[in-house]
């Protein structure tokens, strides 16, 4: 069967088995466990500075533990995203050009939204 769709020039499609599933899986887990503790605390904060000043808003996210834990909360969103987003690009894109063009296209906006995230909060720590 594999001969006849090499011969008929069909792409052959990757067996999953052999890398990356159980490894992102695993990630994604972990990555969900570290997320409980953070967005407990993000809701906590927003719930808190609803309505509050821009004065104090800046105050209490320019404090460094509260500035890491936020820039923690985002890098492991974007991550656990990340690798969500493989999965669901593994399954529903079929081409390889394609599916290195959705995954590049994923991992550039959470680089970006990590990046942009990552300035505000050293922007904010650092006193502008």
């Amino acid at each position: 069967m594999e001969d006849r769709r090499r011969a008929s020039g069909e792409a052959r499609l990757p067996d999953r088995r052999k890398g990356g599933g159980a490894g992102r899986s695993f990630q994604k887990r972990f990555t969900s466990m570290l997320l409980l503790p953070l967005t407990v605390m993000a809701i906590f904060l927003g719930v808190t500075l609803a309505g509050a000043d821009q004065g104090t808003v800046a105050r209490m996210l320019g404090h460094p533990f509260i500035g890491i834990a936020l820039f923690a909360f985002v890098v492991l969103v974007a991550l656990h995203m990340t690798l969500g987003v493989i999965d669901i690009i593994a399954d529903y894109v079929h081409g390889a050009l394609m599916s290195r063009l959705a995954i590049g296209s994923a991992v550039t906006y959470a680089a970006i939204v990590v990046g942009a995230s990552g300035w505000a909060l050293l922007k904010l720590n650092l006193g502008d």
